[in-house]
């Protein structure tokens, strides 16, 4: 049997740059916020404030100084962070048009160049080469059981990007900035967003395998199973296409397979998101299976 071959191309990933009406600057082609969360849809008034610090995953903010105060005006410790590999839209704690980070967005801020200072008497990071340039607050965190940590100082910044049970977050103090995974979840950090661009961090599969650059990939059945992978992204619904005509819509879900007869399909992928826009993927698919059968072959 000849294999099932397939062949992956992805079109414009793009979306969307949200006019925001909130200050904003440019580092390394990412478009950052000039001050962090602070009650949930806020941002704080100045960029040396604290703002509220945030568990993984939801949008329930924690006071950054004692005493203990919640958004939701339930001023007991609960753990609210969220399972899972996706930070679901509707608990975004950024305003509208924004977002929190990804893991490689916070490497692109670490490569843009920081140094340690002060702003207005609060100890912090500022990041850029050149002004205007970026200022993050040292601000500490609390720990899983809700006490707060100063951090002598240094600060804590959540990433959208989990790792197995936790998440990466950008970590700072005087002399030291770094990406860590080391904290539980349940951790309530700062939140710095970032304007809701998609540019890239999609990934695609067939049966399993992923297909970008690489050489022609043969599997051995004509069942073509699709998996989307979106980091930080969680669609309200998918549809998927087979030469132009809609095939199935699925909802919270980036899967999608069926048996594909011998030929060529055009297969798009379009996931949509009701406050972000549209992702379309494209891919070209070819099916060929030969069943050859030997007789009589002697050496």
């Amino acid at each position: 049997m000849k294999n099932l071959q397939y062949f992956f191309t992805a079109t414009t990933l793009m979306l969307l740059f949200f006019s925001t009406g909130y200050a904003q600057i440019n580092l390394n082609g990412v478009c950052w916020a000039t001050c962090n969360v602070d009650m949930p849809g806020t941002f704080a008034a100045n960029p040396e404030d604290a703002g509220m610090f945030y568990q993984w995953g939801s949008n329930v903010g924690w006071s950054s100084t004692d005493p203990l105060i919640a958004s939701d005006g339930i001023n007991t410790w609960r753990n609210l962070s969220q399972s899972g590999n996706v930070w679901l839209p509707e608990k975004n704690p950024c305003p509208a048009g924004w977002r929190v980070p990804t893991q490689q967005e916070f490497q692109s801020l670490i490569n843009a160049g920081s140094y340690w200072g002060f702003l207005n008497g609060i100890n912090g990071r500022f990041f850029g080469n050149e002004e205007p340039r970026l200022f993050f607050s040292a601000s500490g965190y609390r720990a899983h059981d809700g006490t707060f940590m100063p951090g002598n100082p240094a600060g804590f910044y959540w990433s959208c990007t989990p790792f197995n049970t936790e998440a990466y977050n950008l970590f700072f103090r005087d002399g030291n900035i770094l990406i860590q995974s080391s904290f539980f979840r349940t951790c309530s950090f700062s939140i710095r967003c970032v304007a809701a661009q998609y540019e890239s961090n999609v990934s695609f599969y067939a049966n399993n395998v992923y297909h970008s650059d690489l050489p022609d990939t043969t599997f051995c059945k004509s069942y073509v199973s699709f998996l989307a992978e979106m980091e930080c992204l969680n669609p309200d619904s998918l549809k998927w296409y087979v030469n132009e005509v809609e095939e199935i819509l699925v909802r919270d879900s980036l899967e999608w397979g069926r048996n594909f007869p011998n030929g060529n399909y055009d297969i798009v992928m379009k996931a949509y998101f009701e406050n972000y826009g549209t992702i379309t993927i494209t891919s070209t698919l070819k099916v060929q299976t030969l069943w050859i059968k030997m007789r009589n072959i002697r050496y």
